[in-house]
């Protein structure tokens, strides 16, 4: 189970609880996640990508996702890669990361994610943390167009990989 931090109609401050699509022990399907999680007072589910990736989600897989977000009035959200070394954004210069995280992203896109939860990442090469943090800070900014335009919003979580 997870909280996302947000504002309602009025602007004032609420916490939806969600669950984890791979807490969501289903071997129904889809469908069954959604009913699982609004039978016990989900307000919305967070689809991880390691658990889309084992699952092998394809494209009809993301489109349900999205219909079944629409029919549950269940919003989805999108946990970007980052347990593997290559999926560390603190490793890449500016340009490179852009491109990684933007690719990173789509898939959050193609299910309807109106947020995403990206981790800051590690420090390569025992690098200070203050240079990595404004490196990857520079990243997100480069993509923040592209979110604006999918109406979506980036949640930074501070804990790091241990690799």
């Amino acid at each position: 189970m997870m909280a996302v931090c947000g504002t309602n109609e009025e602007g004032k401050h609420m916490l939806p609880i969600g669950f984890g699509s791979v807490l969501l022990e289903a071997p129904e399907g889809l469908a069954a996640k959604f009913e699982l999680a609004k039978e016990q007072g989900g307000q919305f589910i967070e689809f991880y990508y390691q658990e889309m990736d084992r699952a092998g989600y394809g494209d009809s897989d993301l489109r349900e996702i999205c219909r079944l977000s629409a029919a549950y009035n269940m919003p989805v959200t999108y946990h970007l890669p980052w347990s593997a070394p290559e999926d560390d954004l603190g490793q890449y210069d500016v340009p490179e990361g852009r491109n990684r995280l933007c690719a990173m992203m789509e898939r959050g896109f193609a299910i309807g994610a109106k947020y995403m939860v990206l981790h800051l990442g590690a420090y390569p090469d025992g690098e200070r943390r203050l240079p990595v943090l404004i490196r990857v800070r520079k990243i997100i900014e480069g993509v923040l167009p592209r979110m604006a335009e999918e109406n979506a919003i980036l949640c930074l979580e501070n804990n790091t990989s241990l690799y």
